[in-house]
């Protein structure tokens, strides 16, 4: 089986750092949630931009962009330590998506390199004190991982063929994934930091019981975000695309009749 390497040129390193520009412009408002336990600390906005990387530029260049924007934010901002604990959580956001907006990503189907990020991280959570402690706190994410299984390859298929209805489904479902993925990552993290006493927070059962339905507005909320702006987004580019290439077509048919 013949693999296509990963090209990067001009235009897609200009995409991917006008993407972490765009991040890093959003970061400094500020506009988010709290996040529960860390003084100060909040889920960004840009959560629901960072699932739209991946699908615009694929796994690779989307968690490069989401990446790039982060550590800049972090830098420019002076994060705390937590926060750059929590650095990777836009890039496996942005990774995500992009899995699943890809038939294949090199050799391996798109939708499985997603199962493992989301299954592992699922595993991991159950590993712990919290996970056994409190089993109902990661059913958004078992939820986010059925609806892989089930679509699989169609959510790729979905944003090829560009139907709004379809292409609506795909974003939704990418993007909730996503942002599961990115949840996951940053409670485990986070668990992980106040275990080790670098975050002062008394954790319990009652903790994370409470964080439930909490997380779960938060989440539904900016995959909801992610929907309003990706689907108009990704339309508009392909439009700009496929105008592109009539007028080169148009410009060669000159150009031969000449």
């Amino acid at each position: 089986m013949k693999v296509r390497a990963l090209k990067v040129g001009t235009r897609e390193i200009a995409l991917v750092t006008t993407m972490a520009a765009l991040q890093v412009a959003l970061d400094t408002y500020k506009i988010g949630f709290p996040v529960i336990g860390i003084e100060g600390a909040k889920i960004s906005i840009i959560s629901s931009i960072v699932p739209i990387f991946g699908i615009l530029l694929g796994p690779w260049l989307g968690a490069s962009a989401a990446l790039l924007g982060a550590a800049t934010s972090r830098v420019v901002t002076g994060a705390s330590f937590i926060s750059w604990l929590l650095i990777a959580t836009t890039p496996l956001s942005a990774f995500v998506a992009g899995c699943l907006s890809r038939r294949r990503v090199g050799m391996i189907r798109g939708w499985m390199i997603s199962v493992f990020v989301l299954g592992g991280l699922i595993a991991t959570w159950y590993g712990t004190w919290a996970g056994r402690a409190v089993l109902a706190f990661s059913f958004l994410h078992w939820a986010a991982l059925a609806a892989i299984l089930i679509f699989r390859e169609r959510l790729a298929f979905f944003i090829e063929r560009g139907i709004t209805a379809e292409l609506l489904v795909s974003v939704i479902l990418c993007a909730f994934s996503a942002n599961m993925v990115a949840q996951m990552y940053g409670t485990l993290v986070f668990l992980v930091a106040a275990d080790s006493g670098l975050v002062k927070v008394s954790l319990n059962a009652a903790f994370f019981e409470f964080l439930i339905p909490v997380f779960a507005v938060e989440r539904l909320t900016v995959t909801g975000i992610s929907a309003i702006l990706g689907v108009p987004i990704i339309k508009a580019l392909r439009h700009v695309k496929n105008a592109g290439y009539t007028r080169l077509r148009k410009s060669e048919r000159t150009h031969e009749a000449l």
